[in-house]
């Protein structure tokens, strides 16, 4: 199999900036969830802490499964499980089934931004590719 760089550091930015653009895009969503599915304001601010603090929290396994799994299968699985999430979240009708697919997607995306960067762009270049993103969380997005 042909290795292509170019397709594979795309791909990576591309999840990356999905992830990003999840952690904070329900911020605008959450006052039409709140009022279509009768949430009280304290319990959906948990929607948007659940990710954070599950990305958190995932950091220490990312690195920890890249020295068990291939960077392939790390990616890979982070992805559908960042899908999953995504699609938990959509679907779902009522609290509990949104904080499942924000748990899953939160699991996910941050599997693919620190599990699978080292190893493919290399230590050294890791802070280039991550500027995008240090651009996208000071620019005040969510406001």
């Amino acid at each position: 199999m042909k290795s292509r760089p170019g397709l594979i550091v795309s791909s990576l930015v591309i999840a990356n900036f999905l992830g990003q653009l999840m952690q904070t895009m329900l911020n605008t969503a959450l006052p039409r969830m709140m009022e279509d599915l009768g949430m009280q304001e304290n319990r959906a601010q948990w929607l948007i802490t659940i990710y954070y603090l599950v990305a958190g929290i995932s950091v220490p396994v990312a690195g920890f499964l890249v020295g068990r799994f291939t960077t392939r299968a790390l990616l890979f699985t982070s992805v559908s499980a960042f899908a999953a999430g995504t699609l938990v979240s959509g679907l779902s009708v009522n609290f509990a089934f949104i904080l499942t697919g924000r748990i899953i997607q939160a699991a996910g995306g941050d599997g693919v931004s620190t599990g699978t960067w080292p190893d493919t762009v290399g230590i050294r270049c890791t802070g280039a590719f991550f500027a995008p993103s240090l651009l996208w969380n000071i620019s005040g997005h969510s406001c």
